[in-house]
């Protein structure tokens, strides 16, 4: 019998294998032999050259859909990230019997840390701040606002919004929600985090969209 190939892109950095740490190369070779890439190909014919007598590949970039169908032996491709559609030809995989995953919940805490610092540097104008600074001015009536006691309005609620919610109340904010399937929340949040549309916009202080 064929022993499956395995082939794995982990982060560019190859002295930060992220994907290899936690699963454990010695875990994904016991299924068949590994071979790891660092770095993007830089053409088809070095995507297909490197993947074409694979079973399962694990990759964090886009894989065309001329590249899978010159693979004949893929069976299994994991997108490590959410949004494998934008980046893998689903329908392809499709029509070639492929499976695609991808990584439900990945990156939410860093996306989630980026949007509230977007909420800090608009609370405190800092992107103004900065171009005053770089123009010698020093401005000391450019006011900041607190977000102690004001309201953030999260339009949708997936993991992002979640970890934000988590943020915002360290800093003492009143956040509120707007989902489209509010029941889908109501064993792990109280009924009163969520508002309707207009309520909602009419009572924020700040408002943070996280929707597809």
């Amino acid at each position: 019998m064929t022993r499956n190939r395995l082939i794995v892109y982990p982060d560019a950095d190859p002295d930060e294998n992220s994907v290899l740490t936690e699963v454990g190369a010695e875990r994904l070779a016991a299924y068949g032999t590994l071979a790891i890439h660092h770095g993007a190909p830089q053409s088809s014919e070095e995507y297909l050259s490197r993947i074409k007598d694979a079973t399962a590949l694990i990759v964090g970039w886009s894989l065309p859909a001329e590249v899978m169908s010159n693979a004949p032996h893929l069976e299994l491709v994991t997108f490590t990230g959410t949004g494998a559609s934008d980046y893998i030809d689903l329908r392809a995989a499709q029509d070639q019997g492929i499976t695609v995953c991808n990584c439900p919940g990945y990156a939410d805490r860093t996306v989630a840390e980026h949007a509230f610092a977007l909420l800090l540097g608009a609370a405190r104008n800092l992107s103004l701040l900065d171009q005053k600074m770089r123009e010698g001015i020093w401005d000391q009536d450019t006011p900041g606002i607190g977000l102690a006691g004001k309201q953030l309005g999260l339009i949708g609620f997936g993991g992002i919004a979640k970890k934000v919610l988590k943020m915002a109340e360290g800093f003492g904010m009143n956040v509120k929600v707007w989902t489209r399937s509010p029941e889908k929340h109501q064993n792990d949040f109280s009924p009163d985090l969520f508002l309707d549309m207009e309520t909602l916009l009419e009572t924020s202080d700040f408002i943070s969209l996280h929707l597809p």
